[in-house]
């Protein structure tokens, strides 16, 4: 096992031994024991920083289902790596803050349980270069995110949330498998990689933009970009640990990862760069809009975590003009917009986990987190003031701290990109700065609200009789950590840039000098247009804070039945309803309505589909001779088929019934298929002695009354499908219309290692098939399992 593997995997054998060994440790330790985990991680990543800042990458390759192009392939470049110290880096930061934040009393085994899963997938998703592996743990994601938001469960928003950001996110990974399967058609391989070095032969196909649009799409939901970003808020019902690493770090990157990782392959067209810089700026521009008017404090991180996500996906949508234009002087100009996002992108994980921590302490400490009952901690909390001043700055891209690095190369790239003549840029492209200039004003002004109105002011009565007091030294680490990185990254920018960011451009553009796409990062370029945009932003800014309650109103013009909220409340509602109504109309409790609407259907679409095809064929002279006993054998079995029709009590019909099973188990016999025969003969005993004892305790068989309309109408389904099965048999015999697909089964033995046909097809060929059955057998004994213990242990507490 290679190192890359086993950082995959180490998240999720840690979360299968936690239900094993956590009994044994106290409450208290479980948390450190689990932090073991992603610091060893972290600190075994950092050891790839110089080997890929010198240009190396790491690829190994697992045959897992290598006829069908997907293995297991793990590949680390400088892309990859960046987010996997994301991953690892706050992940750690993340269990430290949690082991002082959660009570002894939640169920800790089942938390980092959950945590570690998510974790390893999120490794697994940026460390995939096979589309299908990708995908399985982009969807375990959303699986194990869905479980964290719910965390607890017994709240009735959590619960919303969860399912609220499963719909979206899955829907948007079904979307983005398809794409996935449309880029396999097109280049025949699920090779990232491979993929990009065949651009030139995929890009003029007709699938390549339907592809294009719905990995977007993919990438969109998962990133919560506009209109999909309305999980957002509502997934802040989870722990605000989880807050702090799904909602800032991890998970929402995910998407900001797809759309770097696939700029090689889709950033020349005119769709992919308009699509992302435009929902990008759309979701800037609302998320902050909406931060603006919110009172609850995890709710304002919420919409300004939505809209930095969105200028970091705006920024990778200018990057990708270099990709259009091709490798020259004035294209690298547009690769610092990707420089600009993935620098972005680490200081936002650096603000915003610190600040998601510091409304974790003041609800922790205070018991609310509604602005309107806050005010003055800054006494009481002053540590936690210093969290979130330097957090607030960084994030409204105020000076010293990285946030205003990264900011104004943003303002940059806007600039930049209304000087180019491409894509009707020259027409509507003046609006770009502007929108982006907008939105940060209005950024700006949320993170005076959170400062303001939680540390500045006079402390609300309530408060003050609660005798609050600092968070314990345990809990103010994580943020302390992240802020120190906010100021150092400030003073020491180009170290980042050279051995992290450098090598991650080399992934995005990989035919590109990478030396010439890595700006020197200065904090000062003298007054130029940028820097006129931030003193506008924090002039306008103040202004709009200042004068509030006199604008503020304007939020009143948009209805709440109108919200994207709402339209998704009454998609789902009616969507339940429709169900519901037409679920009632079929599903009467009647058992014979069910067998006709099984019967009906087996006959319209296999008869309609022979009919229409014209697919049967029958050629009589090629069937083979039938002896006497043979069709003695066939009449006993009609004569108890009618037999059974007119049997007057149950143990009849079920010995009626035993004979058409024992005379199946004959003809087995006669045609050489004694292993068929036997398990035939002994399910056919099992199940008719079991119900001759089951139907002696049953009441007297009746006939229901029923008219001859219905008569008629049942008697005419059964001969129309007695007529298909028989069509169907005698069709299959010398079968010439389609291609027989028993050449693939005529080496079974050398493939599959059985001389006997039917057993290789069972064990190997449905393989598949038969591991999904003992799954399904395995989950129902699961369930009863569960059903009992769970009765064992409510006797127990009525006895006590």
């Amino acid at each position: 096992m290679t190192i890359e593997i086993a950082i995959i995997l180490t998240p999720f054998i840690m979360a299968a031994l936690i239900p094993v060994f956590y009994r044994r440790l106290q409450k208290r330790f479980i948390g450190w024991v689990v932090l073991v985990i992603p610091v060893s991680l972290f600190l075994i990543l950092t050891t790839y920083i110089p080997r890929i800042a010198n240009g190396e990458t790491f690829s190994h390759t697992y045959e897992w289902i290598p006829s069908f192009n997907i293995n297991f392939t793990t590949y680390i470049d400088g892309l990859s790596l960046i987010f996997s110290l994301l991953i690892t880096g706050v992940g750690s930061l993340v269990i430290l803050y949690s082991i002082f934040y959660l009570s002894m009393k939640e169920s800790l085994h089942h938390f980092y349980c959950y945590l570690l899963l998510f974790m390893g997938a999120m490794l697994g998703v940026v460390f995939s270069d096979n589309l299908m592996i990708l995908y399985a743990f982009w969807e375990l994601t959303s699986v194990s995110s869905f479980l964290l938001i719910a965390f607890w469960h017994h709240r009735k928003a959590s619960r919303a949330g969860a399912r609220k950001s499963m719909t979206i996110t899955v829907s948007g990974g079904v979307a983005m498998l398809v794409g996935f399967l449309m880029l396999y058609v097109m280049s025949g391989t699920f090779s990232i990689r491979e993929i990009i070095g065949t651009v030139d032969q995929i890009s003029e196909q007709a699938l390549f933009i339907p592809a294009l649009v719905l990995i977007l799409f993919g990438a969109f939901t998962k990133s919560a970009q506009f209109p999909f970003h309305i999980w957002l808020p509502d997934a802040m019902e989870a722990p605000t640990p989880v807050s702090a690493y799904l909602h800032s770090a991890t998970m929402v990157k995910a998407g900001i990862y797809l759309v770097a990782r696939f700029t090689p392959v889709f950033g020349g067209e005119m769709v992919w760069f308009w699509a992302v810089t435009g929902v990008g700026l759309i979701t800037l521009f609302w998320g902050s809009f909406n931060a603006v008017r919110q009172y609850d404090l995890k709710a304002i991180l919420a919409y300004s975590t939505v809209s930095q996500l969105g200028l970091i996906m705006s920024l990778l949508g200018l990057g990708s003009v270099a990709v259009h234009l091709g490798y020259s002087t004035s294209a690298v100009i547009y690769t610092q917009a990707t420089f600009a996002a993935l620098f972005h992108l680490i200081n936002h994980s650096t603000f915003k986990g610190a600040l998601f921590m510091m409304v974790g302490i003041v609800d922790h400490e205070i018991g609310t987190r509604d602005i309107r009952r806050l005010g003055g901690l800054m006494s009481i909390l002053p540590f936690t003031f210093t969290v979130a001043l330097i957090g607030c700055f960084s994030m409204a891209g105020l000076p010293p701290f990285n946030g205003f690095l990264s900011k104004e190369m943003f303002f940059t790239a806007t600039v930049k990109i209304t000087e180019l003549d491409l894509f009707s840029i020259d027409s509507i492209g003046v609006f770009i700065p502007i929108i982006a200039w907008v939105a940060s004003i209005f950024t700006f002004v949320y993170c005076v609200i959170i400062v303001s109105k939680t540390f500045l002011g006079k402390i609300k009565p309530d408060i003050s009789e609660k005798n609050p007091h600092e968070a314990p030294i345990g809990m103010l680490i994580s943020p302390f950590v992240l802020i120190g990185l906010v100021i150092t990254i400030f003073f020491f920018p180009n170290i980042l840039g050279e051995y992290i960011l450098r090598p991650a451009m080399a992934s995005v553009y990989p035919t590109f000098p990478v030396d010439e796409m890595t700006p020197h990062i200065y904090a000062w370029h003298g007054f130029n247009i940028e820097l006129y945009m931030t003193i506008g932003v924090i002039v306008l800014g103040l202004f709009l804070y200042r004068f509030m309650k006199y604008w503020i109103k304007i939020y009143r013009i948009f209805p709440q039945y109108l919200t994207l909220n709402a339209f998704y409340e009454r998609a789902i509602n009616s969507g339940e309803n429709m169900s519901e109504s037409i679920t009632k109309r079929y599903m009467n409790g009647n058992l014979v309505h069910y067998f006709i609407y099984l019967y009906v259907s087996f006959v319209v679409i296999v008869a309609g589909t022979f009919l229409l095809l014209e697919a049967f064929a029958w050629n009589p002279g090629l069937d083979a001779p039938v002896e006497n006993y043979e069709l003695l054998l066939v009449f006993v079995m009609i004569f108890a088929s009618f037999a059974l029709l007119f049997a007057k009590s149950r143990i009849t019909a079920v010995l009626l019934n035993g004979v058409l099973g024992y005379g199946i188990a004959f003809f087995f016999v006669i045609f050489r298929a004694p292993d068929l025969a036997l398990t035939q003969l002994v399910v056919e005993s099992v199940t008719t002695a079991l119900y001759l004892i089951c139907f002696k305790y049953l009441a007297e068989l009746k006939p229901e009354p029923s008219s001859k309309r219905v008569k008629l109408c049942n008697g005419l389904i059964s001969i129309l499908v007695g007529s298909t099965v028989t069509l169907i048999g005698l069709a299959v015999i010398n079968y010439e219309k389609f291609e027989s697909i028993s050449a693939y089964f005529e080496d079974s033995y050398k493939l599959a290692g059985g001389k006997n046909i039917v057993n290789t097809i069972l064990g190997d060929f449905r393989a598949f098939d038969t591991m999904l059955e003992v799954v399904v057998l395995f989950i129902a004994g699961l369930g009863v399992y569960t059903l009992i213990k769970l009765k064992a242990a409510k006797k127990g507490d009525a006895d006590t």
